[in-house]
Formats: structure tokens, sequence, C-alpha cells
């Protein structure tokens, strides 16, 4: 099969045991306006890619995706995405996503031998779409306060989930906070092994931002500069830190 065409389809799926949830609900799908094509399509027994130059649709949650491209590899040893583009009416993801494995059995068993390779350049996240499609996280007071904000993304990330490499990450928001570090996790499916070593470059987080995350009392918030220098670093785990924060 060398293309697939689809103009303004439709799709639903409902699953009538379980309740409906607000928000993106996979037990209840009804995604409408669906436009795709897809070239270059291979399918054999044990992989499958294609060349996706354009996918969009609307589905009855709210979101909206304008626009998908990709070419995409599904097969036994490899989930990949190149040349990705994804925009929605608020959100851009592009460049590249890739995860390796021996086996599709190995990655349920065995996460951590999984080799990930991502690659962000002028991402921008969506905290709203965020929430709109897992609905679970707008429970958490923290990442509420990020609601109707965006974040901007650069980063690269390589190596195993028990060793993870982030030589480059750069996150901005539109109160002007500018975090730029790099870090190496280690043993991220594992919570008793979990840690991380940290170091932030020269940055700065916005005191607005900072209020997202510390309640401040009217007179101490005052006192805060508009803006904080940041730089340092941040080494161990959730329970055991240690920290050199100028």
């Amino acid at each position: 099969m060398q293309t697939v065409e689809l103009n303004k389809n439709q799709f639903k799926l409902d699953n009538e045991a379980i309740s409906k949830q607000i928000g993106f609900d996979a037990n209840h799908i009804d995604a409408s306006n669906i436009t795709l094509l897809a070239k270059n399509i291979l399918y054999t027994n044990d992989s499958t890619s294609a060349l996706i130059t354009q996918l969009q649709l609307k589905e009855q949650s709210g979101f909206m995706l304008d626009t998908l491209h990709a070419n995409v590899v599904y097969s036994s040893h490899q989930i990949s995405a190149k040349e990705l583009f994804v925009k929605t009416p608020q959100s851009l993801i592009q460049d590249n996503l890739e995860i390796l494995f021996d086996s599709l059995k190995t990655i349920q068993k065995y996460p951590q031998q999984s080799i990930v390779n991502i690659h962000l350049k002028e991402s921008v996240i969506s905290f709203d779409e965020v929430f709109l499609l897992m609905p679970s996280l707008s429970q958490n007071k923290n990442l509420l306060n990020w609601k109707h904000e965006k974040i901007s993304i650069n980063t690269n990330v390589s190596g195993t989930l028990a060793e993870l490499k982030i030589p480059a990450l750069k996150v901005s928001t539109a109160s002007a906070t500018n975090i730029n570090a790099k870090a190496l996790l280690t043993n991220i499916t594992d919570v008793k092994k979990r840690s991380f070593d940290v170091n932030i470059l020269p940055s700065q987080f916005a005191k607005k931002d900072l209020a997202k995350f510390v309640t401040f009392s009217k007179e101490a918030y005052a006192k805060i500069p508009n803006f904080i220098a940041l730089n340092g670093s941040a080494k161990g785990s959730l329970n055991d830190l240690m920290s050199k924060i100028k």
C-alpha cells in the first residue's frame, strides 16, 4: 500500500462499562473532521512505517489537532517519529522522538534497558491542552497554578532509562523565566534508586513563576525582586538532596 487518504472522516468509540470523564477520555472517543494523508506505507509481520504528511482532527473533549507531520516507524524493536511537526491551537512540538528496545515484551518487563533519543527544538507546550489530554494532572495544585500558561522548550535527551543524559535543556515562560541546565538522571523506573545530578547554568526565575510553587505572604512577596538569578547544582534524590544554588 503506497498511499492512504481520508477527508473529513469520523471515528467514535464508547466503552459503556466505564463512565465518561471530563476532558479527553480514551474510553469515549468522538473524533470528527479527520483528514489524513500518509505515503510510503510499509507493513510487515513485525513493523509498520509511513510518512504522514498531514493529520488533522477535532475531538469532542475540545482538543484540536491542526496538523501533524512525521516519518513514523513502529516495530518489534523501535518506536520513532522523525521530522516531527505537531501543531495545535496553542502548542507546537517538533523534531525527533525515538525509543529502541530488544522486544515489545522487554520494554514492559525491563523498561530501564530501553534506549531513548529525544530532540525538541523551539517547542511550545500549553498547560491548558495538557490538562485537557490528561485531566488527572489538574488535581495537582502546583500544576494547576500554570493554567492558561505556556512554556517553551529546547532540549536533547539520550541514553537509557537507567542512565539518561540531558546535555542541554532550555525552558522559558511568558513571564521571562529562563532556565538553562544540563542533567544526568539515573534509575528513572526505580523509585528507591532514582537519582539526579543537575547543573543549573546562568538562569533567571521570575517571581511570578516562583509564586506558582511557593506560597508567600503579601509582605514577603513584595520584598522579592521581580527576577531571581540562578546558578548552581543539585545532586542526589528527593529524600537525600545536596544543592549549591547561588
